[in-house]
């Protein structure tokens, strides 16, 4: 499969855009790592609102976290497809990504048309 990104400079900055991104991502969750540790750490015994408000709290930390886990997952697919010249290849039907959904969505695995496909699929198995 010859790989959308001929240009050895193209590539080089969509690489360095997944590599500024997932550089931003690890301090994220470095931070939410660090957050809750405080925040175990300094927790007191309250009323039961306070507890409510902190195990919310906690909810909502641990999935902002899992949300950053899975979006890290994804740079790190989309740059090894980079690396394999894959990159910016329907894993569907195996056709070029249009550039502006790379440009707004960099880890995008599949064109709008496939994308719409399988949500829609998926919507009617749910």
């Amino acid at each position: 499969m010859p790989t959308l990104l001929p240009d050895p400079v193209r590539a080089t900055e969509v690489g360095q855009q997944l590599a500024r991104r997932e550089a931003e991502l690890r301090s994220l969750l470095q931070a939410c790592t660090l957050g809750a540790m405080q925040g175990a750490d300094e927790r007191e015994v309250g009323d039961f609102k306070d507890m409510a408000v902190a195990e919310t709290q906690a909810v909502v930390d641990e999935a902002q976290a899992a949300q950053v886990v899975a979006e890290l997952q994804r740079l790190q697919a989309a740059r090894g497809r980079l690396a394999e010249g894959s990159y910016g290849f329907c894993q569907e039907c195996g056709e070029a990504i249009d550039p502006r959904r790379l440009s707004a969505l960099p880890t995008a695995t599949h064109c709008a048309s496939c994308q719409q496909w399988l949500e829609r699929r998926a919507a009617r198995t749910h």
